[in-house]
């Protein structure tokens, strides 16, 4: 894991577009692969911005600065209204054919994308 940051925001229901204003926490993980090029940080980078919702405000991130993490381990909880967005580029990772944006998943049960 590379980063953790807390913005500061609003804090309208989740399903709003209006939303995109919402506090949040944004972590940032670097895709460890000895194929891909050291100095090639965007595509090797994973953002996942948990944001707060209209009724508990609050995020929860277990996640310590430098800590490594493997596929489905949690970060934290996504409390009751809130939503999360996750980043990756589509040229290393396939989009999961059942998956769309919009879509509700369970944390460890749906897989969203594959390492092509």
């Amino acid at each position: 894991m590379k980063s953790i940051t807390r913005v500061e925001g609003s804090a309208l229901p989740a399903f709003l577009d209006a939303s995109k204003k919402n506090a949040y926490v944004e972590t940032i993980f670097l895709l460890l692969d000895s194929l891909l090029p050291e100095s090639d940080l965007n595509v090797r980078q994973i953002k996942v911005r948990q944001m707060v919702g209209f009724f508990v405000r609050r995020i929860i991130n277990d996640l310590k600065p430098d800590q490594k993490v493997v596929a489905k381990e949690n970060l934290g909880r996504i409390i009751f209204g809130s939503r999360c967005e996750i980043e990756f580029d589509t040229s290393i990772f396939k989009l999961s054919e059942n998956i769309r944006p919009g879509k509700r998943v369970n944390a460890g049960d749906d897989t969203i994308a594959t390492r092509i």
